[in-house]
C-alpha cells in the first residue's frame, strides 16, 4: 500500500481503514414520510453534512419513532460521519456532538466507529487529512452527482501509529479544534448581543430616550407608517438612501488554494471560493449572493475580492445595515427563472425605517466594539487553523513524532 512517506515509523503499520472501524451506512427512510416536528428524532442525510460539520436549521428533517429495526441507525457521540455524494465528497464529514444527539443515520452517509486498535478521536483526523480527499478524487463515479460506496471507504490505505501515539496526536490537534470551536461559539454569542440590541432598539423601539430610558415604554411619542407604528421623528424609506451598492467582478486569474501570490479572498455568494493576487476592496463592505446562494450575509473587513455572483453594499452606518440585511426574505426578490437572481434594484428599492441619526451613531459606536472582538476572534482563528491544517499531515505520515514515555497507558475509550 501506498502511504504519505516511502519508510513509515517503527512500530506504525500499513492498513486499511475498514480493518480498523465498522464502516455503517443508513436505513434508507422514505423522504414522503419525514417530519419537520422538532420533539421527533432529527435524521443526518447527506444535506446536513458539510464541511467539518452538521448543519441544520432548514436542512432538519425528523422521524417520528425509533423502532427495534431502526436503533442500530441510532448513532453516538464521537461518530465520525462521511457524505457519500455531491460536489464535495471527500470533504463533506462531521463528528457527532453530544447536543446533536439523539440522531438516526440515513442512507448515503457512512458513519466510521472504531474498533480496539484504533482511537475514535484519531479516525476524524484521518479523513480531515487531504491524503482521505486526495484518495476519493481518484476514486469516486459519476458525472452529475459524484459518488462514493462503503466498499471503497473501507479500503481507504492508512498508517497506524500504535494506539498511545494515536491518543497523542489526536489530542494535539483536539486541543487546537476546541480553542477554534470556542471563539466560533464567542462570536455567535457577540453576534447575538448586537442581534438582540438592534431587535431592542429598532423593532421594539426602545432605544435610549433623551433620559437614557427605553424609548416606547417610557411614552415616546409614536406615528403611523406604510411599515406600522414607528417613532414620531423616524421615517421610511428606499434602501439607497442610507447604502451604495454595486456588482462584484470575475477575476482574471485565481487560485482554488492560498499561496504567496494569492493570498486575497475571492468571495462567493456563500463563503470564500479562492484566492486572488489583489483585493478589489480594502475597506469594509458586505457581501450578498447575487445569482445562486441567497440569504447569507458576509462582513468583509479586510482586503478582498468580491466574485461576479455578488452584490457589494456599503454605507457609513455599516452595523445597522448587516442587521437589515439578514432580516430581508430574499425569496420575495428573486426574479431568477432558472436560478435565483437578485439585482441591485430590488436592494435599492427595498423599504426600511430610517431612525434619527443620532441613534444610528449610538448603535454603531456600541456594535463597533463587539465587531472588532470578532475580527480579532477570526484572526486568530485563521492562525488556529492554519497550524493545525500544517501539523495534521505531518503528525499523521510520522514526519513529526510526539513523545511517548516508556510506562505510559493508553486512555480509555
Amino acid at each position: 500500500m501506498s502511504c504519505e512517506t516511502d519508510k513509515i515509523p517503527k512500530k506504525w503499520m500499513d492498513d486499511q481503514l475498514g480493518n480498523v472501524c465498522d464502516v455503517l451506512t443508513g436505513f434508507p427512510f422514505k423522504s414522503s414520510h419525514f417530519s419537520k416536528k422538532e420533539e421527533n428524532i432529527k435524521l443526518v442525510r447527506g444535506d446536513n453534512v458539510k464541511e467539518r460539520k452538521l448543519v441544520w436549521g432548514d436542512k432538519a428533517r425528523y422521524w417520528d419513532s425509533v423502532t427495534d429495526d431502526l436503533k442500530k441507525y441510532l448513532l453516538k457521540e464521537g461518530d465520525v460521519l462521511i457524505g457519500m455524494d455531491g460536489s464535495k465528497v471527500g470533504k463533506n464529514f462531521a463528528k457527532v456532538k453530544r447536543s446533536d444527539l439523539p440522531l438516526l443515520l440515513v442512507q448515503r452517509v457512512a458513519c466510521l466507529r472504531a474498533k480496539e486498535s484504533i482511537s475514535q478521536d484519531f479516525i476524524v483526523y484521518l479523513i480531515m487529512n487531504k491524503k482521505f480527499s486526495n484518495y476519493v478524487d481518484v476514486i469516486k463515479t459519476g458525472t452529475s452527482i459524484p459518488h462514493i460506496s462503503s466498499k471503497q471507504i473501507q479500503e481507504y490505505p492508512i498508517v497506524l501509529p500504535p494506539i498511545l501515539e494515536q491518543q497523542k496526536i489526536a489530542s494535539i490537534l483536539k486541543s487546537l479544534d476546541d480553542k477554534i470551536e470556542l471563539l466560533h461559539e464567542t462570536n455567535e454569542t457577540l453576534e447575538q448581543i448586537a442581534q438582540a440590541l438592534f431587535k431592542h432598539w429598532f423593532i421594539n423601539f426602545e432605544f435610549p430616550d433623551e433620559n437614557g430610558n427605553p424609548y416606547r415604554s417610557s411614552g415616546g411619542a409614536m406615528k403611523p407608517s406604510p411599515m406600522g407604528m414607528i417613532p414620531e421623528d423616524w421615517d421610511v424609506g428606499q434602501f439607497s438612501r442610507i447604502i451604495n451598492i454595486t456588482s462584484g467582478k470575475r477575476p482574471e486569474q485565481k487560485s482554488e488554494y492560498k499561496t504567496h501570490d494569492y493570498s486575497i479572498p475571492l468571495i462567493g455568494a456563500s463563503s470564500i471560493m479562492g484566492f486572488v493576487k489583489e483585493p478589489l476592496y480594502k475597506s469594509p463592505i458586505l457581501v450578498i449572493g447575487r445569482v445562486g446562494t441567497h440569504g447569507i450575509v458576509q462582513r468583509m473587513t479586510c482586503p478582498c475580492y468580491p466574485s461576479d455572483n455578488t452584490l457589494v453594499i456599503n454605507s457609513a452606518y455599516y452595523s445597522y445595515v448587516y442587521q437589515l440585511l439578514n432580516s430581508i426574505d430574499y425569496r420575495h426578490l428573486n426574479v431568477g427563472s432558472t436560478q435565483p437572481l437578485i439585482t441591485q434594484s430590488s436592494i435599492k428599492q427595498y423599504e426600511i425605517t430610517i431612525p434619527k441619526e443620532d441613534i444610528l451613531k449610538k448603535y454603531e459606536n456600541i456594535t463597533s466594539i463587539l465587531f472588532k472582538k470578532i475580527d480579532v476572534n477570526l484572526k486568530n482563528i485563521q492562525s488556529l487553523t492554519e497550524l493545525r491544517d500544517l501539523l495534521l499531515p505531518r503528525l499523521m505520515s510520522g514526519k513529526i513524532r510526539v513523545p511517548v514515555k516508556e510506562g505510559d497507558e493508553p486512555c480509555q475509550a
